[in-house]
């Protein structure tokens, strides 16, 4: 990994996968071990929607999006978050939850340096 003190900002991108962010873990642990905890303490976090394709997914994939369908129509209704409504109802669709606007609170932050 490259020195990160070389860099006024840092932007991570990674997409959700199998309930966490992938590689995320892997590229903090390493920032981590970079950079003053005063420093990583102040990071912040934003999550934008992206958006899903059944159709595009390899068979490793389409079955564990299968078990994790199967698992969350089967949980109480009170147990359902908005979130595994959405997974519910988009099952096996495609879906796009991108949203330029979202973007911009990043932008701001990136500025305020």
């Amino acid at each position: 990994m490259a020195d990160v003190n070389l860099y006024d900002t840092i932007i991570y991108v990674g997409a959700l996968y199998a309930g966490g962010v992938l590689g995320m873990k892997k590229t903090f642990k390493g920032m981590k071990n970079q950079l003053p905890t005063e420093v990583y303490d102040k990071a912040s976090i934003f999550h934008l929607r992206g958006g899903i394709d059944y159709s595009k997914l390899g068979f490793k994939h389409k079955t564990m999006m299968g078990m994790l369908y199967k698992k969350a129509v089967t949980l109480p209704e009170d147990k359902k978050t908005s979130e595994v409504r959405a997974m519910i109802e988009t099952y096996n669709k495609q879906v796009d939850f991108v949203d330029l606007i979202t973007i911009e609170p990043i932008v701001k932050a990136c500025f305020e340096i």
